[in-house]
């Protein structure tokens, strides 16, 4: 029998509110707060990575929410957190996140299914009860954060007096002014000094409010900012520290800054873009249940050949769950806020013609195109309840056949003889000044009875209608 000693870890355990990494254990993952957005860079961000969030909508302020779920997750987990901007818009910005919600005990909230019918007192086939309900997201072991819960005072107070949420301002107050530095290095230089006397054992989440932006400066371009994400992530790559970093919509928004995005997306760990709908308002009527667009630019590759995302991803239709089905397997995402969350999910188009409506005919599709609507049942000139006047004389469309469509032939009778054709009225037209009605000629009247009275029992010929078109005066329309 051989013995082995014993001999303790020297390996730190992970940071308080950490998970491992589905493709590797050794990973850890930061929950950013939203289950439907961790799912999208592959279960969590990775500790030393950089999240970038693009929202290049001016009217609204879809990146501000993301950070107040970043930022509310972390206190919640008792992680330190950190703001890189003004001290009075950081306030702002932490003022304003949401809270768990109370009584919670499941994985998903009470909103979640908000606004679908009960299905309780409804019964379906026999063959269709195990199925899995359809679903456009995902849940996750998040804690639960409600819109509905805003982050208690005594919370709010708590945090500031303990250090666990600190400000690093662009300008400080001890700088002199015989040394004058770019607010970017003054940012820099506040990230380093907190980072050093940070514990090692404690996860640290870092929000760089809109990079860039007005209380930056003004020579802040597009160079200075590549220049502070490339040096954030020498400071960060090897400690227990993730960042979140926002872009203003004035420096991504447009057809020319494409270029930009794309080489922003390419320097960091993963980027995603939320294009709302509020800069466009021909987008919401054709998804009304949406209220914007997302883009997943780039994903955390770290420490695998293979991204997470790539193997787990449920919302790109990768990963293949226990049902064996997964979702579309393309980028075709969008967000929605509902009244106690916000969430990511695949987007799919509605139902031609609507729900609550009913299709009678085929669907015009070049009025559609275009955008306008044909009439078909409106009153047609010259036509009176149905009824042609040609010279004051009514003619009743009922007395008329059907005409011949060519190419299809009507269908005969049971022995396959054809119906006897009834006279009808043919039209011809003539010069460009006048248009001939004629009428087919009646038949002979033979009949056996005998009378006194004399008549003609020859043809009868009706008159010939002739229609000038260079005098509509003439004629009662």
């Amino acid at each position: 029998m051989s013995f082995t000693r014993r001999v303790p870890s020297t390996t730190l355990p992970p940071p308080a509110g950490t998970h491992p990494s589905p493709s590797l254990s050794s990973l850890h993952l930061l929950p950013t707060g939203l289950p439907s957005l961790d799912d999208l860079i592959g279960g969590g961000l990775p500790l030393g990575s950089i999240l970038l969030v693009l929202a290049p909508d001016r009217q609204s302020s879809w990146s501000r929410l993301i950070e107040r779920y970043w930022i509310a997750q972390g206190l919640i987990s008792g992680q330190a957190s950190i703001l890189v901007g003004e001290e009075e818009v950081g306030k702002e910005v932490v003022g304003g996140c949401m809270w768990t919600e109370k009584g919670w005990q499941g994985e998903e909230s009470q909103s979640e299914n908000e606004g679908e019918p009960d299905g309780e007192g409804k019964r379906i086939a026999w063959r269709y009860e195990k199925m899995a309900k359809f679903r456009t997201t995902v849940g996750g072991n998040g804690s639960n954060l409600s819109l509905m819960n805003p982050i208690p005072s005594d919370v709010l107070s708590s945090i500031h007096k303990t250090g666990q949420q600190s400000y690093i301002p662009l300008v400080p107050s001890s700088e002199s002014s015989s040394t004058p530095r770019s607010r970017t290095d003054n940012a820099l230089q506040g990230i380093y000094e907190k980072v050093q006397k940070s514990d090692s054992k404690r996860a640290v989440r870092i929000t760089i409010h809109e990079l860039g932006g007005l209380d930056w400066g003004d020579n802040v371009g597009e160079e200075q900012i590549h220049k502070f994400i490339h040096s954030l992530k020498s400071i960060i790559r090897t400690k227990p520290i993730s960042a979140l970093i926002t872009i203003p919509p004035n420096l991504i928004a447009g057809p020319s800054k494409e270029s930009f995005v794309r080489r922003l997306s390419r320097s960091v760990d993963a980027s995603v873009e939320l294009k709302g709908f509020a800069d466009d308002p021909t987008l919401p009527p054709l998804f009304p249940t949406t209220h914007g667009l997302l883009t997943l630019h780039s994903y955390p590759i770290s420490h695998t050949l293979l991204p997470s995302t790539l193997k787990h991803s449920t919302l790109l239709g990768v990963s293949q769950g226990s049902d064996g089905g997964g979702g579309a397997g393309e980028n075709n995402l969008g967000f929605r806020l509902k009244r106690k969350k916000f969430v990511i999910e695949t987007v799919h188009l509605g139902v031609e013609g609507g729900v609550g409506e009913r299709a009678t005919g085929p669907v015009d599709v070049v009025s559609a195109l275009s955008g306008t609507k044909q009439s078909t049942g409106g009153p047609v000139e010259g036509v009176e309840n149905g009824h042609a006047s040609v010279e004051g004389e009514r003619v009743s469309p009922q007395t008329q056949p059907e005409e011949v469509i060519s190419g299809v032939e009507k269908p005969r009778g049971p022995q396959g003889e054809k119906k006897p054709s009834k006279p009808r009225a043919r039209v011809r037209f003539g010069g460009e000044e006048e248009m001939s009605v004629t009428v087919a000629k009646g038949k002979e009247d033979h009949h056996e009875h005998v009378h006194d009275h004399p008549h003609d029992h020859g043809e009868k010929k009706i008159p010939r209608v002739q229609v000038r078109h260079d005098r509509p005066d003439l004629y009662d329309f």
